[in-house]
């Protein structure tokens, strides 16, 4: 072997032994670098009543009197993890954008609050609540439409128990919401896509409806539901309600289960 051929050899190998030296560590390389021990690192922020969930994380909301977020990763990822509170919403985001070695799913964010008024998911994971989530006005978002394209992931699912006042539900692509609890008044709204809610376990008093995505809705409304069908997905409701005001303008329509 030519003495230029083997100090080529030498050097990779040198390369490659430093490059899986480096990989169990957190100043390792992205692509490359292993997850480490999963741990719990709490985190202290300023208050928040709003919530942002960003990519390749799931997330567990608990209703407790004391604040608390709490993030469980490997230990050489959590430096990559940006946790923080601007103008009163919460917004977690992973930098561990890169995996070539990893196992996904493996960052998971548990929020305690004793009152929440906005959770966005922009995860493509599960967002779900432990126990009942009794916050008297809550907004949960999965949609783009007022952001610049591809700014936020909207196809991570929602599973909620709910004790709520007020449920507004804003969605336009992929994300389907499975609801449990009781609403007093809810407004739902799917700008477009193919996302779908599954409510028949959440009782609903008062329902105002704008449907233009392609999937179906199933709900469980008692008094009220107003609003618009103008899509291809169908309102499958348990039972009529006692007053029925909605507009069907295309293909979609209200079926009653009961019926």
């Amino acid at each position: 072997m030519k003495p230029l051929e083997k100090l080529s050899i030498l050097s990779l190998l040198a390369v490659l032994i430093v490059t899986t030296l480096s990989c169990d560590s957190e100043e390792g390389l992205n692509c490359t670098q292993t997850a480490g021990d999963i741990q719990s690192f709490e985190v202290e922020v300023e208050p928040f009543d709003k919530v942002v969930i960003f990519e390749r994380m799931g997330a567990t909301f608990k209703q407790g009197p004391v604040q608390r977020v709490v993030v469980t990763t490997g230990e050489n990822l959590f430096n990559d993890i940006d946790v923080k509170v601007i103008d009163g919403q919460l917004q977690i985001v992973n930098n561990n954008g890169c995996n070539v070695i990893r196992d996904y799913g493996i960052t998971q964010i548990e929020i305690t609050s004793p009152n929440l008024t906005e959770i966005r998911t922009s995860t493509g994971e599960d967002i779900k609540s432990e126990g009942v989530l009794n916050y008297p006005n809550l907004t949960l978002l999965s949609e783009d439409a007022s952001v610049e394209e591809d700014f936020y992931n909207t196809d991570g699912d929602m599973r909620l128990e709910l004790d709520t006042q007020n449920l507004t539900i804003v969605s336009n692509n992929l994300s389907y919401f499975y609801l449990s609890g009781t609403v007093e008044n809810a407004d739902i709204t799917f700008l477009e896509g193919d996302g779908r809610i599954y409510a028949e376990d959440l009782e609903i008093q008062n329902a105002r409806i704008f449907h233009r995505g392609t999937s179906e809705w199933r709900m469980d409304v008692k008094q009220n539901i107003a609003g618009t069908i103008n899509g291809y997905g169908d309102v499958i409701l348990k039972t009529r309600p006692t007053t029925v005001n909605v507009d069907v303008t295309w293909r979609g329509r209200i079926i009653y289960l009961n019926e």
